[in-house]
């Protein structure tokens, strides 16, 4: 499972309760600095309503995905965000959630500033 990982820090940010959240947009510019850089990360929605459904979504949904994109550090364009929802419709359980924002190992030059391109987002509920 390690290679998976290859070439992106795993960074700390956030710990959500049931009920919490956070926006996109904070988790993203907190660990990316205050470069002016466009970016983007795809988030893989069909495969993870695929591998929650418990069969219930057709293994053809794996393939979608949504994007966000991050364009500089004084224009968000970063929509959505994470809630913990806990139990839901006894599906689930009320656990916390870590949050981390893998950001790439290199380091990126723009201008006279330095940053670190998010590579995606683990949840990891324990």
């Amino acid at each position: 499972m390690n290679w998976i990982y290859s070439g992106v820090k795993l960074n700390h940010a956030a710990i959500l309760g049931v009920g919490d959240s956070k926006p996109l947009a904070l988790l993203i510019s907190d660990v990316s600095g205050s470069c002016s850089a466009d970016f983007g990360i795809g988030i893989p929605i069909g495969a993870l309503a695929v591998a929650l459904s418990g069969g219930a979504v057709s293994p053809w949904a794996a393939g979608l995905s949504a994007g966000i994109h991050y364009t500089s550090s004084s224009s968000l364009n970063i929509y959505g965000g994470i809630q913990n929802y806990g139990e839901w419709k006894n599906i689930g359980q009320d656990v916390l959630e870590y949050i981390y924002v893998g950001v790439s190992d290199y380091t990126y030059h723009v201008g006279r500033c330095d940053t670190q391109v998010p590579i995606g987002i683990y949840i990891e509920a324990r």
